[in-house]
């Protein structure tokens, strides 16, 4: 199943040229947004503590995707398989996804604290979760499990870091 749904989406890259550059542009560049968007809360005091939830789940989650990824070392899909990539890349561990669980953590954080920004928000992390599989790099449940983890350490972290002394509850955006 994990193998049709990639061959199934990456089936369409190649045949829409300006598909394949938002694709590619979302797959080079995404998690920097995502990233920095997570860093521009420590800008606003009221908003810091989220920007601690979210570095820290990043953190946590980028050391067991490591971990994770030495342990199952599931080669990526176009080393196990005869296609075309869209972007170069160096062959490493396929599972789970660095980039989707930092789109998890990304559109967790915002579905928190921007309630009428999460149609946007999820849909722009879920394009880049996909074009992960679109340009090749990843399988369906790479960019799942990743995304999935990043969705589940932020509140978890957020739990961890409410029961610390001095750390006070964000309020969210208002938007």
């Amino acid at each position: 199943m994990d193998l049709f749904i990639f061959e199934l989406l990456h089936s369409l890259s190649g045949k829409v040229s300006y598909i394949d550059s938002m694709m590619i542009f979302l797959s080079k560049y995404g998690y920097i947004l995502f990233i920095l968007s997570v860093l521009s809360l420590f800008l606003f005091p009221a908003y810091r503590k989220m920007g601690l939830t979210g570095v820290v789940a990043l953190v946590v989650g980028l050391l067991l995707n490591l971990l994770i990824g030495t342990l199952v070392d599931r080669p990526r899909p176009f080393i196990a398989h005869d296609i075309d990539i869209l972007i170069p890349k160096e062959p490493s561990p396929s599972f789970p996804s660095d980039q989707a669980l930092i789109a998890g953590v990304f559109m967790t954080l915002f579905w928190i604290l921007a309630p009428k920004l999460r149609i946007p928000v999820v849909i722009l992390g879920l394009l880049a979760v996909v074009s992960r599989i679109y340009v090749g790099h990843h399988y369906p449940s790479d960019v799942v499990t990743g995304a999935l983890l990043g969705v589940i350490l932020v509140p978890v972290t957020r739990r961890i870091l409410s029961n610390r002394r001095g750390i006070r509850e964000d309020k969210p955006l208002g938007l």
